[in-house]
């Protein structure tokens, strides 16, 4: 990936710096600040997707994220039963590449988790002849997702009924979708025709790969609508979150629910802690040594070697400043980490939304000028933030 990724990156680059060499800096201004994440509750507009400076961060920072979490999706998926019928015709004799498997990203701008998925499928599922689509509302992906050898169409996720037509097969097989899911098709309408395509069999099944702990509804819209969820997370049990939803597999309700392998067949995780599980109580995460993935299903949870109501073991004050480190924001996780303990507590426990509480927090970040701002807030009921810019009361 980084031998195909790489290339396509340091070209946009000499591109942009050859004839718009500010929009480099604007791109990096708009990828840090995500204005309208407080307003909106999406990370970037459609507007924002289109900057050709917001793209080449999104391809530098996002890539390697995108592809690692599919692969191991993909791998949890695995473990599930997901990929039972390739793995029978793999056992049963199947020349490599012969059986006809399209992946489709939707939404999926550049594609990267597309290569997450063939990667993995070339290593563990080599009787699949993978074909691979991106589809986007941006138009000016292409280039980047033809870069990566991908194909590429313009869709708009509302569209179920141009789905098809769009991916330019009669069935997909597989289709991927990461945060566009949560952004963009948490609506009865995007329920029903995923739904509909999953019950008609014009898509064989749906790997959510997202970084939003819950999905509460949109599974259940999904259940009402003959939908079945396998969970591939670990539940929390003794965690203070409810669920852990960042990856699901859907599947019809009209066929049988996917079987997980034996423990013994079951593969070890490449990437054990994508997505990162350290907020979590050590033994609800799947990378814990005490912690094996059962069939779970919908709700699905894990199988402890412990008595479930042992108590939590006593956690070391360096292990806990690296878990709640894990929790900051990139841009000032290496700041934090640089100066005193007692220095970093306030910004650490505005983080950390497992040590919060019920109301507004908010952390002043900058002076904006003599009379203004900038603040992050923080609303742990709704377990999401905001950047906003305001007056500031004279003393």
């Amino acid at each position: 990936m980084i031998g195909t990724a790489a290339p396509l990156l340091e070209g946009m680059i000499k591109a942009l710096e050859l004839t718009e060499p500010e929009m480099r800096a604007d791109g990096e201004k708009i990828y840090a600040q995500k204005p309208n994440l407080g307003e909106h509750g999406i990370t970037w507009s459609q507007e924002n997707y289109a900057h050709k400076g917001l793209q080449i961060e999104y391809l530098r920072l996002k890539s390697i994220q995108r592809f690692t979490e599919s692969y191991a999706c993909m791998q949890r998926a695995y473990n599930k039963g997901a990929f039972a019928k390739l793995q029978r015709a793999t056992a049963d004799g199947a020349a490599p590449g012969s059986i006809p498997y399209s992946i489709v990203s939707l939404g999926g701008g550049p594609g990267f988790e597309l290569l997450g998925a063939k990667a993995f499928c070339d290593e563990y599922l080599p009787a699949a002849a993978v074909t691979l689509k991106s589809l986007d509302l941006e138009a000016s992906w292409r280039p980047c997702a033809e870069g990566l050898g991908l194909a590429f169409d313009e869709w708009d996720v509302n569209d179920g009924d141009g789905l098809m037509a769009a991916s330019g097969v009669g069935r997909i097989d597989l289709a991927l979708i990461s945060y566009v899911y949560y952004h963009y098709m948490s609506t009865p309408h995007c329920a029903e025709w995923l739904a509909n395509r999953l019950r008609g069999g014009s898509i064989g099944a749906v790997l959510i790969i997202c970084r939003f702990e819950s999905h509460e509804r949109n599974i259940s819209m999904m259940k009402e609508r003959g939908v079945h969820t396998t969970k591939l997370m670990v539940q929390p049990r003794f965690s203070s979150r409810a669920s852990d939803d960042r990856q699901l597999l859907y599947t019809s309700a009209d066929d049988p629910a996917p079987e997980p392998l034996p423990a013994e067949e079951q593969l070890e995780m490449s990437y054990p802690n994508v997505p990162h599980e350290d907020q979590k109580d050590p033994r609800d995460r799947s990378y814990s040594s005490s912690a094996l993935i059962d069939g779970g299903g919908e709700g699905g949870t894990a199988e402890y070697g412990a008595d479930e109501s042992a108590a939590a073991p006593p956690e070391n004050p360096e292990a806990r400043r690296d878990r709640r480190l894990g929790q900051v924001p990139d841009a000032l996780r290496d700041a934090l980490r640089a100066v005193e303990p007692d220095v970093a507590e306030p910004a650490l426990a505005f983080f950390c939304l497992d040590g919060g509480h019920s109301g507004a927090r908010e952390l002043v970040l900058e002076a904006d000028g003599d009379m203004h701002e900038i603040v992050l807030k923080l609303d742990f009921e709704a377990k999401a933030w905001k950047r906003v810019r305001r007056k500031v009361k004279p003393s």
